[in-house]
């Protein structure tokens, strides 16, 4: 993990954001970093599909669902000083900012999109994310 607090990663489409999603949540758990991880989709088919398809993928690790926790949006109170992975975030960061960053504050986050910014370090989605 970075020493950021809250950071944004720009992944193309088809190049595995869930498995991206699930390793981090391995790691952060498994170090201690965090109790528990919030995997958060946009919507309920991305939700049970990445719940299926990690199933093993979280027994295997010894890790219940207690400790990775998936949601379908922002709907939910996380438990302080725990980690957020937004799947698709420009649609929560841009759909509804204000509950979005009442949601992130007290949290480690890190939101993983498809929509590029042409890599520019003050694109639109890393100022929404830097100034939370």
């Amino acid at each position: 993990m970075s020493s950021k607090q809250r950071q944004l990663w720009c992944v193309p489409w088809g190049q595995g954001k869930s498995r991206i999603s699930a390793t981090l949540a391995a790691i952060a758990l498994m170090t201690g970093i965090v109790g528990v991880v919030y995997i958060v989709h946009e919507n309920k088919h991305l939700m049970e599909r990445d719940q299926k398809d990690f199933q093993v993928y979280w027994t295997l690790l010894g890790i219940d669902n207690t400790r990775v926790k998936y949601q379908v949006g922002l709907g939910f109170a996380p438990e302080p000083n725990s980690l957020i992975v937004f799947d698709e975030a420009d649609t929560f960061m841009l759909g509804d900012t204000d509950k979005f960053t009442k949601l992130i504050d007290g949290c480690f986050c890190i939101c993983l999109t498809a929509t590029p910014d042409d890599r520019d370090a003050k694109g639109a989605h890393r100022l929404v994310i830097e100034t939370l």
